[in-house]
């Protein structure tokens, strides 16, 4: 078993649902210590930075520590992780700790023979799920950013950019009329609709 897949095994094996990082924080944490590297942790944030020997840009290595809840149709304990024709199964292994174990052993790498110049900073961070105390509150601590890598499942294709979200208060007014007059009232129904398919067609 590789350094990397016995890492995967072990983050797999520890509980960590958004908001119940904790545990997963601290033995990830021991983990760089024991390796010789320096770690931050800003409550269930973690930064570890490898510096070259002379200043330069800095990459942004980031991916997330927690996971959905576990939900309905396992056949195997979601937290014993088991490897199958060379695949492991658990949660958590796809999104997103298997970032977290490739990145963690590559920076470890890195660490052992730094480079000539620049820096490599990773961010293991909590609450990328639901919530707002992971990476939005942790990257203005973390300095100048000049590029990053983003660690999440995409089929190992490079992506360029990330679906967003926009939640609105959509509020459609009405006027009352007489049935007589119909064309004096406006039907807040409809304006809604329009206002609906206007948000639609942007997509």
């Amino acid at each position: 078993m590789t350094e990397a897949v016995a890492l995967l095994s072990a983050l797999v094996a520890i509980p960590s649902v958004t908001t119940e990082e904790h545990a997963i924080v601290a033995f990830l944490a021991d983990w760089f210590r024991d390796r010789g590297l320096e770690v931050r942790q800003d409550d269930r944030n973690l930064e570890i930075r490898v510096r070259g020997a002379a200043p330069g840009p800095v990459l942004l290595w980031s991916s997330h520590l927690d996971t959905v809840p576990v939900g309905s149709g396992w056949t195997v304990d979601p937290f014993t992780p088991t490897i199958r024709d060379g695949r492991m199964t658990g949660r958590g292994c796809n999104d997103a700790k298997a970032s977290i174990a490739a990145f963690s052993v590559a920076l470890c790498a890195l660490a052992a023979s730094p480079p000539a110049s620049g820096e490599v900073v990773l961010a293991a961070t909590c609450e990328e799920e639901r919530g707002r105390l992971g990476l939005e509150r942790f990257l203005p601590s973390l300095g100048p950013i000049h590029a990053a890598l983003v660690g999440e499942p995409t089929g190992l294709h490079p992506a360029v950019a990330q679906n967003g979200l926009l939640l609105l208060d959509l509020v459609a007014r009405g006027r009352a009329g007489h049935a007589a007059r119909p064309q004096l009232a406006v039907n807040a129904i409809e304006v809604a609709a329009r206002d609906v398919l206007a948000l639609h067609a942007l997509t």
